[in-house]
C-alpha cells in the first residue's frame, strides 16, 4: 500500500517538474524563466568554467617567466614562452562558458502591458538583445579565457559581438570594449585599439567600467611607447592589483618605465616596493640589480660593490650573466669602456644557463667590439647571441646580417680599414696611389648615432687615364686631344645615408621629392555601397594630384583591415596617409597623417588639395632642416686631445681640430679612438694652430670622427 502511495507521488513529482521546465523554457520571458536559467547557468555549466579559469590562471601565474632585459609586459600572456601555460584549463573554461551561453541564452522579448506608458528604463529593457541577467558574466568569461590563452582574434571576436548584444548597458558595454581593445592591443592592432579607445572616451565611461579601462589605458600607453601616459593609469592598476605576485610584476614594471623616463628615484623606489612585497626570487633579484643600476650616477662604486657582494652569494649563482651584465652597464653609464668590457666577458665565461639574458649581454659586448673595430671578437659575440636572442626581436635581423658581414669580411678588415684612411694614401710610392686622380672630393654625412658616412666620392681624373690608354677626342678644328675625365660614385650610398638619416623605429621618412609614393588614400568602409562611395568621392582628388604632378595611390585592397594599411604605409615611410570613412563622407573631410612627425589632423575637402601641396613642401623642408640642425649641433671644435676624447665619446659627430698633416699623427689617433679624418673642408678656414696630439704647427682645422 505504501509503495503504491510513493510511486503516485513520485509521478506526481515528475509531472510537476516536467510542466515548471516546460513553463521555464529560453522561448519565454518571464520573471520566473529569467531567475530559472540564471540559477541554474550561474551554479550548473559556469561555476565550473569559473573554477577552471582560476586553475589555468594560477598555473599561468607561477610558471610564468619574464624576460627582464626589456620591458616585462603587463599581462603575461605577453611572454611568449608562458602563452601556452594553462591551456588546458581556459579551454574548459570557453567549454563551459559556451554551453551556458548555448542552453540559457534567453532572446525572446517580454510582453508588455500596452496599458502603461513607457518610460526610458522601459524603452532600454525592451531593446536588449539577451535577457538572461547573469549571462553576460558567461561572455565575460568565455572572451578573458581566450584572452589569457593568446587567442587574441577569437577574444576580440567575443568582445566585439558582447559589445553588440549588450550596447544598451553601459556597465557591461564598457568592460567588453576595455577588454576588446587589450586584445587588439596584445595582437599588434594598435590602430583597431586606438579607434576602440577614440570612440570609448568619445562616449564616455560607466564608473562600474573604470577599472577595466585604467588596464586598458596603462597597456595601451606602454605598448605605444608613451610612457608618460602610462604611469599614471598603472599606479591604478597596481593600487587596484588584489594578487600579490602581479602587483610585485607591475611595480617593477613601473621601476623600467621611470628608469626609462630618467625619473631615477621613482624608479628606485618602484623596485623597492618588489623587493618588500617578498616575490619570486628571480623577480627580487632582478628588482636588487635593477635598482643599483638606477642608482649608479653619482653612486658607481657603492653600487659596483653591491653586484660584487651579490656575485659572491650562492644563491645568485645562476644568474651571474645579469650581475655582470649590470656592472659593465654601470662602467659604460660612467665612459669606462675598458672595465665594460671586463665586466661583460666575466659574465659570458661565468654564465651557468644559455638564455636571453645572456643572449643580451653577448650583444652588448659584440656592439663595443664592433665600435672599437676588433671585429673578429665582435663575429664572436654576435654569432653566440644569435642562437641565443628571440627571432622576433626588432634587432635581430641587422644582427643577423652583421654577422654575416663579418663571417665574410673579418679577415680583410684591416686592409679595408687601411684603404679607407689617409695613412695608406700617404705611405704609398707615386705608383700604388691612384695614379689617375688629380684631386679627390668627398661627402660626409652624419648619422643618428653621430658616426660619418662617406655618403659620396668624385675623383677629377684631369687627363690622366686618356693619356694612359690613349682616349682622344675630335676637336671643332679637326685637331685630337686627350679626353678631361672624372669618376663618380653616390647612388648606393646616398641612398643608404638617406634612410638612415631621416627613418625612425617606425619605419622609413622618405623625402616627398624622392617617395615613390607621395600620397596614399586609405578607405575605411563597411560593404561594397560604402567602398564605391568613398572611390566616387576620391577619384576627383586623385585626379587633382596627379594634374599638380604628384603621385597618389588609393589601396582598396580588401584583403588587409585598415589598421595593417596605416602600419604598412607608415613602415614604407609614405610621407602623406589620408583615410576616408563613412563620417568623412558626409562631413565632407578627410584625416590626413604626415608621417615625418606622426600627427594626424581633419581637413576638409574643400582645402584639401592645396592643403596636401603646402603639406609635402612642409614635410620636405621639416626633415631637411631636422636633419641639417643635427649635423650643424654635431660639429664641434676642439682644442686638446683630452677634450678631442671626452667630446668624441661623450656627443660623437664630427670633431674640427687642428692637424700637423703628418699619416703619424693620424694613424695614433685612431689606434688610440678609432677616429679618422674624414675631410678637410673645402671652406677650410686658414688659422695658424697647434696639432692637438703632437702639439706641431698646424695651417687649419680638419674634421675628426669615428665611421661606419
Amino acid at each position: 500500500m505504501k509503495f503504491r502511495y510513493a510511486k503516485y507521488i513520485y509521478i506526481a513529482f515528475v509531472a510537476v517538474l516536467a510542466i515548471v521546465i516546460a513553463s521555464c523554457s529560453t522561448k519565454n520571458n518571464t520573471s520566473q524563466t529569467r531567475w530559472w536559467h540564471a540559477f541554474h547557468a550561474k551554479y550548473n555549466t559556469y561555476y565550473n568554467g569559473a573554477q577552471a579559469y582560476i586553475d589555468a590562471s594560477l598555473e599561468k601565474e607561477n610558471g610564468n617567466k619574464d624576460n627582464f632585459t626589456e620591458l616585462i609586459p603587463l599581462y603575461t600572456v605577453g611572454n611568449k614562452t608562458s602563452r601556452e601555460l594553462g591551456k588546458s584549463n581556459f579551454e574548459r573554461a570557453i567549454e563551459k562558458a559556451e554551453k551556458a551561453i548555448a542552453r540559457h541564452s534567453i532572446k525572446k522579448k517580454p510582453e508588455w502591458n500596452k496599458s502603461r506608458r513607457k518610460t526610458e528604463k522601459d524603452i532600454e529593457w525592451l531593446s536588449r538583445r539577451e535577457y538572461n541577467p547573469f549571462l553576460w558574466k558567461a561572455w565575460m568569461l568565455m572572451g578573458r579565457s581566450q584572452f589569457h590563452k593568446g587567442a587574441f582574434e577569437e577574444a576580440a571576436t567575443t568582445f566585439a559581438y558582447m559589445s553588440r548584444l549588450y550596447r544598451t548597458q553601459p556597465a557591461i558595454y564598457g568592460k567588453a570594449r576595455a577588454w576588446l581593445a587589450k586584445s587588439y592591443i596584445e595582437a599588434g592592432w594598435l590602430y583597431d585599439a586606438e579607434d576602440v579607445i577614440r570612440n570609448m572616451q568619445r562616449d564616455s565611461i560607466d564608473w562600474r567600467a573604470v577599472r577595466e579601462w585604467d588596464y586598458t589605458f596603462a597597456d595601451y600607453y606602454i605598448h605605444t611607447g608613451e610612457l608618460e601616459k602610462a604611469v599614471p593609469y598603472l599606479r591604478r592598476v597596481i593600487k587596484q592589483e588584489m594578487r600579490r605576485k602581479q602587483k610585485a610584476r607591475e611595480w617593477y614594471l613601473m621601476g623600467q618605465i621611470q628608469a626609462a623616463l630618467g625619473n631615477k628615484d621613482a624608479a628606485y623606489n618602484a623596485f623597492q616596493h618588489v623587493i618588500r612585497s617578498n616575490p619570486p626570487y628571480e623577480l627580487e633579484f632582478n628588482a636588487r640589480v635593477a635598482a643599483t643600476e638606477v642608482m649608479a650616477a653619482g653612486q658607481a662604486k657603492q653600487m659596483v660593490s653591491r653586484l660584487k657582494r651579490m656575485v659572491a652569494s650562492d644563491k645568485n649563482k645562476e644568474y651571474l650573466d645579469q650581475v655582470y651584465y649590470a656592472m659593465g652597464n654601470i662602467y659604460l653609464t660612467n665612459k669606462d669602456t675598458t672595465n665594460a668590457i671586463a665586466a661583460y666577458e666575466q659574465g659570458n665565461k661565468k654564465s651557468t644557463r644559455s638564455g636571453i639574458e645572456k643572449g643580451v649581454l653577448l650583444l652588448r659586448l659584440g656592439d663595443l667590439y664592433w665600435a672599437k673595430e676588433k671585429f673578429s671578437d665582435a663575429r664572436r659575440c654576435y654569432n653566440e647571441a644569435l642562437g641565443l636572442l628571440d627571432k622576433d626581436r626588432k634587432d635581430y635581423e641587422q644582427l643577423s646580417e652583421r654577422a654575416k658581414v663579418l663571417d665574410e669580411l673579418t679577415p680583410h678588415t684591416e686592409a679595408v680599414h687601411l684603404q679607407d684612411s689617409l695613412q695608406y694614401l700617404a705611405k704609398c710610392p707615386e705608383t700604388e696611389r691612384f695614379a689617375g686622380a688629380d684631386d679627390t672630393y668627398c661627402i660626409e654625412a652624419l648619422m643618428q648615432d653621430g658616426k660619418a658616412l662617406q655618403a659620396g666620392t668624385s675623383h677629377f681624373l684631369g687627363q690622366n687615364f686618356a693619356k694612359a690608354f690613349e682616349v682622344k677626342y675630335a676637336t671643332k678644328e679637326g685637331a685630337l686631344e686627350y679626353v678631361w675625365a672624372s669618376s663618380w660614385g653616390v647612388f648606393t650610398r646616398l641612398m643608404g645615408a638617406l634612410i638612415m638619416s631621416h627613418s625612425d623605429d617606425n619605419g622609413l621618412v622618405l623625402p616627398p621629392l624622392l617617395a615613390p609614393i607621395q600620397v596614399v588614400i586609405v578607405p575605411i568602409y563597411k560593404g561594397e555601397e560604402q567602398l564605391q562611395a568613398i572611390r566616387q568621392k576620391v577619384t576627383p582628388l586623385m585626379q587633382a594630384l596627379k594634374e599638380r604632378n604628384i603621385t597618389v595611390k588609393f589601396d582598396d585592397d580588401d584583403t588587409q583591415k585598415p589598421g595593417f594599411k596605416f602600419h604598412e604605409y607608415e613602415l614604407k615611410g609614405v610621407p602623406v596617409r589620408l583615410a576616408v570613412g563613412q563620417r568623412d563622407l558626409e562631413n565632407n573631410t578627410y584625416e590626413v597623417a604626415r608621417r615625418d612627425t606622426l600627427t594626424k589632423e581633419s581637413v576638409s575637402g574643400e582645402t584639401i588639395v592645396s592643403h596636401i601641396e603646402k603639406l609635402l613642401k612642409d614635410i620636405q623642408e621639416n626633415i631637411y632642416q631636422r636633419a641639417l640642425a643635427y649635423r650643424d649641433s654635431h660639429i664641434t671644435e676642439v682644442n686638446s686631445y683630452e677634450q678631442f676624447k671626452e667630446v668624441l665619446e661623450s656627443k660623437g659627430g664630427f670633431l674640427s681640430a687642428h692637424w700637423d698633416g703628418t699619416p703619424e699623427t693620424e694613424a695614433k689617433i685612431k689606434e688610440e679612438t678609432q677616429a679618422t679624418i674624414r675631410c678637410i673642408p673645402l671652406d677650410q678656414k686658414e688659422e695658424a694652430g697647434t696639432c692637438i696630439y703632437s702639439g706641431k704647427p698646424s695651417k687649419g682645422r680638419v674634421l675628426f670622427a669615428k665611421a661606419y
